[in-house]
């Protein structure tokens, strides 16, 4: 993963903790996801073999630019609106 001041590096437990609590699954696997510089992402395996894709957003309070602001709430307000007019499985918002 790429370093940088508003990627937040979480652990394996913090990673697992959003799908223990919503019920997804149990989580197997874990790796970083690709090399944008604002989210961090990872790759994150569930025993039932699905693979998810995890977007953590920069930690509270990090100086970011003006139009990086709320950007992860507008991703999931879009990614909603897909799954609403196909078939991409729904997205959840989880605060760590």
């Amino acid at each position: 993963m790429i370093e940088s001041k508003t990627k937040y590096e979480a652990t394996t437990e913090e990673i697992k903790a959003p799908f223990q609590h919503h019920g997804i699954g149990t989580v197997t696997g874990t790796a970083p996801l690709g090399n944008g510089e604002f989210n961090a992402a990872y790759e994150v395996i569930c025993d039932d073999g699905i693979h998810y894709a995890l977007k953590i957003t920069p930690p509270e309070g990090m100086k970011v630019l003006s139009y990086e602001e709320k950007m992860m709430e507008s991703e999931v307000y879009w990614y909603g609106m897909m799954h609403e007019h196909t078939d991409m499985y729904e997205m959840a918002f989880e605060t760590l």
